[in-house]
């Protein structure tokens, strides 16, 4: 076995290899390694060749051309066929994403990517899984140069990369084995997307059957059976609306008469349920306000009161990760958008609609431009 300086962050145990197998680097083996060239004309009209770039690599090492740019024939260097290409400048997570080039077509490819031309037999495909296999295994995240927005490999380290290598035949054979696991993972993943997309439609049945009555026996057919009085819906919003007022006159300082709520327009809303009626959350609620709207970049800190955005609501379920915090006075600050437990957040914008209720655990906390409904 040839003396490989792999790195402490070489994912692979070497001691470990099937008789027959050697490590060598990436320069060993390919002697065409060849970086594309930069192009700031970019048109996505057609005009000229395909210059495929970072994005073109996807996170499971295919070729993607679901948002291609073209550029002016430069008469650069060009894709074939059997070519293996890797990313060596984006975000230190992603430099070093690898995928096999497929078909003759006529591809340009930016200075961000590299390309590596197998000779003597060389199963590309190993290649190409090897060197993205080392993407996903974090180790091209330890050896490129971070700048400032971006990292890189230059062709320099990765021609000095190590790379195992089995002999030709055994190489054709675990490729071959490789795309059909991948295959079978294909089918998987395609099952449960067609499963997520029926389950979507089934909670949206329930949630309909819920809405219109017809999920369980309502509480009108329940006393008719039973041959007893029940609360409807109007007696219980009228219960809740004396309620409402009698917490209003209840505040401490209030300058204004209190003012019913509007009740909803049901001239075009279908008919309800024995025993239902339409309410606004306005009549249901003691409290409707919106979050706060204005920048907040410099007052985030990293302990304090919590300050929901749009991405810590998803629908009926509140979600910790992202959350930010700002300063107690600053809290004070914002009373119109103050959050308690309890609360129903609404989004506002964006994913419109989704909604959950604030979780006792966050105790009292802030919002941006959410709706806010306190029952």
């Amino acid at each position: 076995m040839n003396m490989v300086d792999t790195g402490i962050h070489y994912p692979v145990r070497l001691d470990l290899l099937p008789e027959n197998w050697t490590v060598c680097t990436v320069g060993d083996v390919i002697a065409d390694i060849q970086p594309g060239f930069a192009s700031g004309a970019h048109n996505q009209e057609g005009r000229g060749i395909p210059h495929l770039r970072p994005m073109n690599i996807s996170r499971d090492g295919r070729i993607d051309l679901s948002f291609v740019k073209f550029v002016e024939d430069q008469g650069g260097p060009r894709l074939q066929a059997g070519d293996v290409l890797f990313n060596n400048t984006n975000s230190p997570e992603l430099v070093g994403k690898t995928a096999i080039v497929w078909g003759d077509e006529d591809w340009a490819f930016s200075n961000h990517m590299t390309r590596l031309r197998p000779s003597n037999g060389m199963s590309s495909e190993f290649i190409a899984y090897q060197l993205h296999f080392l993407w996903m295994s974090g180790y091209f995240k330890h050896r490129c140069v971070k700048h400032v927005n971006q990292a890189s490999i230059s062709s320099r380290t990765l021609a000095t990369s190590p790379l195992i290598l089995p002999p030709i035949p055994e190489q054709q054979r675990i490729v071959a084995e490789i795309d059909k696991q991948f295959t079978r993972l294909d089918v998987g993943v395609a099952t449960l997307q067609r499963v997520q997309a029926n389950l979507k439609r089934y909670r949206a049945a329930i949630l309909k059957a819920a809405c219109e009555g017809q999920l369980v026996p309502t509480e009108a057919e329940l006393a008719n059976l039973e041959g007893r009085d029940y609360e409807t819906g109007a007696q219980l919003l009228a219960r809740i609306l004396d309620e409402r007022c009698a917490a209003w006159e209840k505040q401490p300082g209030r300058k204004t008469k209190y003012t019913d709520p509007k009740a909803p327009d049901t001239l075009n809303l279908p008919p309800l349920p024995e025993g239902w009626v339409w309410a606004t959350f306005e009549q249901l609620s003691m409290r409707v306000t919106v979050g706060h709207v204005g920048p907040m970049k410099h007052e985030y800190v990293y302990a304090g009161v919590p300050f929901l955005r749009s991405q810590n609501v998803r629908e009926n379920k509140f979600e910790s990760d992202g959350l930010l915090f700002i300063r107690p006075e600053f809290h004070a600050k914002l009373s119109k958008s103050v959050v308690h437990p309890g609360d129903l957040a609404v989004v506002r914008s964006g994913s419109v609609g989704i909604t959950c209720v604030i979780p006792e655990t966050l105790g009292e906390a802030n919002c941006s431009d959410l709706g806010v409904c306190r029952t």
